[in-house]
């Protein structure tokens, strides 16, 4: 790794825990902020079996982690330090997650270029200005629609891997949120609370008709419905963004007539 990209990973490591653990990963119900938090995991390309979820750093030796470093088949994680020159190829993913909303970055420069000019911010921002208007305009919640269309996806993967044209699938809520969030909420100390809190979304959708549960009480399957519903869900979004648009548009053409009057008035 040369000295630039090595650089620049200590930047990025640096921004994405800046602070302490407790506040990163703060997941107080109460507070709809405190579900923001920022994920990093450190990868070797050269050894595509490891992953590294860094916890904190030690500030004496910018180099070297605290965190859980497990690889493909074990069981479960397990406490370790680690240093950026054991790899010979590492390679960072930094995780923003802010409730279901999530933003995934594999490029450094990319990370930093959205942080220093805070543009994750202002894309939050707006799919929360966007879901509360969409929620009240349409009665399906902005956040259900999302898990149910990550679903659809994440089945039709799995369909493509199978290659059964008669498999029934259904899945584990575990196994779902496994495969919808990343990794690092597992390191958490209170993951629990994304359990809960998915778990409740599933219960959601089959209240609406899109899941269906099945006879092992935590394992669920899509129902027929999920497609009109996604159907009706993106009409409802188009909709609202030619709204959007005309709204701006609008509020352009309001703003020229009243420059041109007041110039009018002046001369």
């Amino acid at each position: 790794m040369n000295i630039l990209n090595l650089i620049t990973l200590q930047v990025a490591l640096s921004v994405a825990l800046r602070r302490p653990m407790p506040s990163r990963y703060s997941l107080e119900v109460e507070d709809p902020q405190s579900q923001h938090f920022v994920g990093v995991a450190i990868e070797d390309e050269d050894s595509p079996k490891l992953r590294f979820i860094v916890q904190r750093r030690f500030w004496k030796n910018l180099s070297r982690f605290q965190g859980r470093y497990y690889e493909r088949g074990m069981s479960e994680s397990v406490e370790a330090c680690m240093s950026i020159s054991w790899l010979s190829n590492p390679k960072v993913r930094i995780t923003r997650v802010y409730g279901p909303l999530q933003i995934e970055h594999t490029s450094k420069l990319e990370f930093l270029f959205h942080s220093l000019t805070l543009a994750h911010v202002r894309l939050f921002r707006k799919q929360r200005r966007d879901q509360r208007y969409f929620n009240k305009s349409f009665q399906f919640s902005a956040e259900l629609a999302e898990t149910l269309k990550k679903l659809v996806l994440w089945q039709e993967e799995q369909a493509k891997d199978s290659g059964d044209l008669g498999w029934d699938w259904q899945f584990h809520h575990l196994d779902a949120l496994s495969a919808l969030y990343p990794p690092e909420i597992w390191e958490h100390h209170e993951s629990n609370f994304f359990v809960v809190r998915f778990k409740l979304v599933l219960d959601a959708l089959v209240e609406n008709g899109d899941l269906i549960r099945t006879e092992d009480i935590s394992n669920y399957r899509i129902s027929p419905q999920a497609l009109n519903t996604l159907s009706s869900v993106e009409i409802e979004k188009s909709r609202h963004q030619d709204s959007a648009k005309l709204s701006k548009w609008l509020v352009g053409l309001t703003g020229v007539i009243a420059l041109a009057t007041f110039l009018q008035i002046w001369k």
